[in-house]
């Protein structure tokens, strides 16, 4: 279909169509031409087509272009981050099909996609039942192109779950596929993610051979932004073999091309990438430029506001197919309460070091840490319709939240899985907090002391939440807009299981009159009886410039 000579086809039969008056094969032609516009990057006319065709297509019982058309749709949607929507459209196409006959076809598509969309939402079991879905009915079907496409998810998922052969042997199948059938598009997604698969067995030759290949067939076939993934795949295994001059060759003609065409989610990746090779090869200040320009493209495209709220337009799309009514609130704390038990009564049984449990325990944690992002998105919406007031403090409670899931999600990549690197996570507790209040223009210099300590999660969460009031308090209280800031944290420890911690601010300090154990704040509150829970003494430090507090504690 994405074929120029094929669309030449299409645009004669939709004139020949017009001029014979047959309304509803020029609808189906339409799809076609639709799904041309989509992957030729003209997404709002394949929009507006779409929104046009949909509805008589289905009144004319043209199933598998309707489930086309919504295919286009969804993607078009979740290509600008609207992942709600994306999901509501190819739930509205499945209740639409729902008491229709003949509608196989359709099904497969959207299934296809429900399992493409899962997929990068993570919930690999999910993605796995809409793909086998599709695949099952897909045998019999003459749609080469599309069981091709449900054959890669298919081993991509295989390759998630570090089943290596079984993804690689689904891969070569359907690069065999694409070349007899003159596939190029398919050809070259199937290089791609064989080169991701051998890049994780770590064959970095044979994964640059792929990315390679890949990059060569989509730039034959005039297809950019999947040229530029190709690239910045092919840049990835060429900073794992240290092949750094070739990897900015590489990067500098990605960087021309994502700029003229305005890919700015290609540009933010190539930025970072970057960043890497000049701070490998000691270029520190390109380094950091080459960062700060990442940042700052990843702050204007929305992509961090993306995964705090992805999980929860997956969860609510569940939720309306489910029970229209539910109580979000409620079902929330049960799933947080279920993940708390289940992590509770496998505590003891990873103690032997099984490897199938300790997989297990990585995946409670994941859990945990998904749940307290829905959290935080709930509030997020919210907060969109109550007082400025409100939102403060709904948003004082989104950076407690997040203290506590960024603690889950280490625990889930570490290797360690009862303690926390504590040196690693602050550096990125304090880096997100500055983000969030000031941006990336700021003036504040992070001063951070801190030796390689490992905290259990018992000891690191209340410390965490500590952290961040204090922090949260000299972001909003210490520090403006025009003037320079040093915000200093020093943790050592003293003795076995024994750790001090200095942490404040050079801001004007508190009032003299100010008795912060009376105070009502319930910033200041939680800095008492945190301290408290940790088994540890808190003071004032009135005798260095600004606010400062003396933390002793115990792990």
């Amino acid at each position: 279909t994405i074929h120029k000579s094929t669309y030449k086809l299409v645009l004669k039969a939709i004139r020949l169509a017009l001029k014979h008056k047959m309304h509803s094969e020029r609808l189906a032609l339409n799809a076609y031409k639709a799904f041309y516009l989509l992957h030729h990057e003209k997404r709002l006319s394949a929009k507006k087509l779409c929104l046009e065709i949909k509805g008589p297509l289905l009144e004319q019982r043209f199933f598998f272009e309707f489930g086309l058309i919504h295919i286009i749709l969804s993607q078009i949607e979740w290509s600008s981050g609207k992942l709600e929507q994306a999901f509501l459209i190819l739930k509205g196409g499945l209740d639409q099909l729902k008491y229709k006959k003949n509608k196989k076809a359709a099904l497969i598509q959207l299934h296809w996609m429900l399992g493409v969309f899962y997929y990068d939402l993570n919930d690999i079991n999910r993605s796995f039942y809409h793909y086998k879905l599709s695949y099952k009915s897909i045998q019999s079907s003459t749609d080469i192109a599309m069981r091709a496409y449900i054959q890669i998810g298919l081993a991509t998922i295989h390759a998630k779950q570090k089943n290596f052969s079984r993804a690689e042997e689904l891969f070569q199948i359907t690069v065999s596929i694409s070349k007899a059938n003159d596939l190029w598009l398919v050809e070259s997604r199937s290089h791609y993610e064989l080169g991701l698969l051998k890049k994780q067995e770590q064959n970095f030759a044979e994964a640059e051979k792929k990315m390679q290949v890949s990059f060569e067939i989509r730039k034959e076939n005039g297809a950019i932004p999947a040229m530029l993934s190709s690239m910045i795949g092919l840049v990835e295994v060429l900073i794992a073999q240290n092949k750094y001059p070739k990897a900015e060759d590489v990067l500098t003609e990605a960087l021309q091309i994502s700029t003229k065409r305005n890919l700015k989610s290609k540009k933010s990746k190539i930025s970072y990438l970057f960043s890497v090779i000049y701070e490998e090869m000691g270029e520190l200040e390109k380094a950091y430029s080459y960062l700060k320009e990442h940042y700052l493209l990843e702050k204007e495209i929305g992509k961090s506001q993306q995964k705090n709220t992805d999980k929860y337009f997956q969860l609510m799309y569940n939720m309306q197919k489910a029970q229209k009514d539910a109580d979000f609130q409620k079902l929330l704390n049960r799933e947080l309460k279920r993940s708390n038990d289940i992590i509770l009564s496998q505590k003891k049984k990873l103690q032997s070091g099984n490897k199938e449990k300790e997989v297990l325990l990585k995946e409670i944690h994941h859990r945990v840490k998904n749940n307290l992002q829905i959290i935080t998105s709930l509030l997020s919406l919210q907060a969109v319709n109550t007082s400025p007031s409100t939102q403060r403090l709904l948003n004082n409670s989104q950076h407690r939240i997040n203290s506590m899931s960024l603690i889950h999600e280490m625990l889930y990549q570490s290797d360690k899985l009862s303690e926390v690197n504590y040196h690693d996570y602050l550096k990125q507790l304090i880096n997100k907090l500055i983000w969030s209040f000031k941006g990336g223009n700021h003036r504040i210099q992070i001063q951070l002391k801190v030796t390689e300590i490992y905290l259990s999660i018992d000891t690191a969460i209340p410390l965490s939440l500590l952290i961040n009031e204090v922090v949260t308090n000299a972001l909003k209280y210490a520090f403006t807009e025009e003037k320079n800031g040093l915000l200093s944290l020093n943790l050592q420890q003293v003795a076995p299981k024994q750790y001090t911690l200095l942490i404040g601010d050079d801001g004007p300090g508190l009032p003299p009159d100010f008795n912060w154990k009376r105070s009502r704040s319930l910033g200041m509150k939680l800095i008492f009886r945190l301290a408290k829970q940790i088994s540890g003494f808190i003071a004032l430090d009135d005798q260095i410039e600004g606010t400062h507090y003396f933390l002793r504690f115990k792990d």
